[in-house]
């Protein structure tokens, strides 16, 4: 269950992320300081989720008491 709400919560950033740059596209313009920021805040946030996505799945596919082949 924890993966399927850390996966659910990244795709939610992705999508800001992508609204942020749309949004300049569709204006014909620079981001502002302030998009590039946001921008840039979930960017930090995205990197950390897949790290611990990343972790949740190695933890999730060990098995305790297996040995390695």
């Amino acid at each position: 269950m924890r993966l399927k709400e850390l996966t659910e919560k990244r795709n939610a950033i992705v999508e800001q992320m992508q609204a942020i740059t749309a949004k300049a596209t569709v204006e014909q313009r620079s981001a502002s300081a302030e998009e590039v920021a946001e921008f840039e805040k979930l960017g930090t946030e995205l990197r950390s989720l897949d790290d611990t996505i990343k972790m949740e799945e190695r933890a999730r596919d060990l098995s305790i008491g297996a040995v390695p082949s």
